[in-house]
């Protein structure tokens, strides 16, 4: 959602950097926004033609977008919305589908899928760099939607079976059951807010490198994170898969320490710190993206995860999408990127805390409920035996 963030970053006549910073993280919060969209035409039409109709919305606006660089308020609308929604339509069946297809591996098949993504971040900053010197930002822009449309190529083959043979018949379209879950209720209340400062080092990290004066290319910390949570998803993905692991504390654990690394940045003065830290935050993104299209499945469910995952991702459009720009003028009235980096940690902090306390109060509330049939079914027991 940022590459063009990147692209034009330097460039005044496309606009300020707090508006180009605004167009990307409308294309991040679109891709989330459009996702109880997209759980509920998954549901209601099946994983195929949602995907399909992404794929095209997401290719078409990313060839607009090239004709609309000189009109910021154009590229809200070509790229923020279009490519954004696009891209969430598109996205959202591509983990749906793979839940019910694999179960036992469920884990490690979100890893290897999710990968993916890692390795267009590690590439695409000297991919799009290249391209773009040599062909110019407008061809740089057409590449990139014909690359989308390779998404509708890709859509043919979605497949649920147990869903697609639903879809005629299908006459609800709110899945009201997932709401009943006390667990998912607090897991979609506590990522959302964890990830206000989720984005902040992405789009900004090259520039903060910048400022502290590192001799070496900013571009290289990206490739770091990219590169170790490409590795995090396939590695935490197949630990997920272990028996008596709960993957949501795992979640959270990955989510803390986003918040903390993002925070130590900060006291870095080096490149090598920079790399280090890099590397680790890279591996907790792997873990959290991982687990992302995993914790609906265990929570609420197969018929419920296509809806729990659109509505989780929903809510996470605003405080996902608000980080970058609050991030970006703050640096522009402040001079500086360090209160910027050290406000962008604490909400993972806040949200992971969250989390582990609501999933502690269930647990015991549970465990007590359990004690206590248990308790009933042995008197019982008792008492029959003494008859």
């Amino acid at each position: 959602g940022f590459s063009l963030v990147r692209m034009v970053r330097g460039d005044p006549q496309h606009g300020t950097i707090h508006q180009k910073t605004f167009v990307g993280s409308l294309a991040v919060g679109m891709t989330f926004l459009s996702s109880p969209v997209a759980g509920i035409l998954t549901d209601k039409f099946g994983a195929k033609s949602t995907a399909l109709l992404g794929a095209i919305l997401a290719s078409t606006g990313m060839l607009l977008s090239a004709y609309s660089l000189n009109k910021v308020e154009a590229l809200y609308v070509t790229y923020g919305i279009m490519f954004g929604g696009g891209s969430s339509l598109a996205y959202n069946p591509s983990l749906v589908v793979l839940g019910h297809h694999f179960d036992k591996r469920l884990g490690l098949i979100n890893g290897i899928v999710t990968a993916g993504s890692s390795i267009f971040t590690v590439t695409l900053p000297f991919m799009l760099q290249y391209i773009l010197d040599r062909a110019g930002l407008v061809a740089t822009l057409q590449i990139l939607s014909a690359v989308l449309a390779f998404l509708i190529l890709s859509s043919i083959f979605y497949d649920i079976p147990y869903l697609e043979q639903k879809v005629e018949s299908r006459v609800k379209i709110f899945n009201k059951d997932i709401w009943k879950s006390k667990l998912y209720i607090i897991w979609i209340i506590g990522v959302p807010l964890a990830l206000v400062g989720y984005f902040v080092p992405y789009v900004h990290l090259v520039a903060f490198s910048e400022e502290v004066a590192l001799k070496a290319d900013g571009k290289w910390l990206v490739l770091c994170i990219g590169l170790t949570s490409g590795l995090g998803r396939l590695i935490f993905g197949q630990i997920a898969d272990m028996p008596n692991i709960n993957r949501l504390l795992i979640q959270q654990f990955s989510i803390l320490l986003i918040g903390s690394l993002t925070m130590l940045l900060t006291i870095c003065r080096s490149f090598v710190c920079f790399i280090i830290l890099c590397l680790c935050l890279g591996l907790a993104d792997g873990c959290f993206v991982a687990l992302q299209g995993v914790i609906p499945f265990d929570i609420c469910g197969r018929e419920g995860a296509s809806q729990a995952l659109g509505f989780a991702l929903g809510i996470m459009a605003v405080p996902i999408s608000v980080g970058p720009p609050i991030a970006g003028a703050l640096r522009e009235s402040l001079g500086s990127y360090k209160i910027p980096f050290i406000l962008a940690g604490i909400p993972p902090i806040i949200g992971s805390l969250f989390i582990f306390l609501g999933y502690g109060v269930i647990s015991r509330k549970q465990a007590r409920e359990t004690a206590a049939i248990t308790g009933n079914n042995r008197r019982t027991l008792s008492f029959t035996s003494q008859k």
